[in-house]
C-alpha cells in the first residue's frame, strides 16, 4: 500500500486527473458490457470521436503511451479484474476524446484443447502496449475500428 501512494505521488497532477479519468472510464466499460452489449460501447467510443480537436501528430504518439501506461495502472488498482478488452475499450475511448482513431483488434488461438481470445487496440497498424509477434500468437479476426471510413 506505501509503495502504491509513493508511486502515485510521484505521477503529475496531470497524470493523477488521467489516472482517475481512466479509473472511471473502465467502470463505464465494464458496467456497459455488463448491462448491455458490445456494438453499444463500441457506438459510444464511435461518438467520442466526433467530439474532440485532434491532438498535432508529434503530440498523439506520446499521449498514446502515457494513455496505455495509465489504463493498465487503473486495471491493476480496479473493484474487478479489467481483461482485455475491457482496457482495449477503455484505451480506445481515451484516445478518441483526443481525435486519435484506432482499430479495436480481436485474435484467437487454440491451447490445450482450449480456445483463447484477446483483445487489443491498434494505431496505424501497430499493437498498442502488446509484446512483439502478438499476431504470431493469435490469429486476428476482423478489426472493429473507431477509424473513420473512407469506402
Amino acid at each position: 500500500m506505501q509503495r502504491s501512494l509513493r508511486a502515485l505521488r510521484a505521477l503529475s497532477q496531470q497524470d493523477r486527473v488521467s489516472l482517475v479519468r481512466a479509473w472511471f472510464v473502465l467502470l463505464v466499460v465494464d458496467l456497459g458490457l455488463r448491462m448491455s452489449s458490445l456494438a453499444r460501447v463500441q457506438r459510444a467510443v464511435a461518438s467520442a470521436l466526433r467530439r474532440e480537436t485532434p491532438l498535432a501528430s508529434e503530440d498523439a504518439l506520446e499521449y498514446i503511451e502515457r494513455v496505455q501506461r495509465l489504463v493498465g495502472i487503473a486495471a491493476r488498482h480496479h473493484l474487478s479484474a479489467m481483461p482485455c478488452l475491457r482496457r482495449a475499450l477503455t484505451v480506445q475511448w481515451l484516445l478518441a476524446r483526443q481525435g486519435i482513431a484506432t482499430n479495436l483488434r480481436f485474435g484467437v488461438r487454440r491451447e490445450a484443447g482450449r480456445l483463447l481470445a484477446h483483445a487489443w487496440v491498434d494505431y496505424a497498424g501497430e499493437p498498442l502496449g502488446e509484446p512483439e509477434a502478438l499476431e504470431d500468437r493469435f490469429a486476428p479476426l476482423l478489426a472493429q475500428g473507431s477509424e473513420k471510413n473512407t469506402s
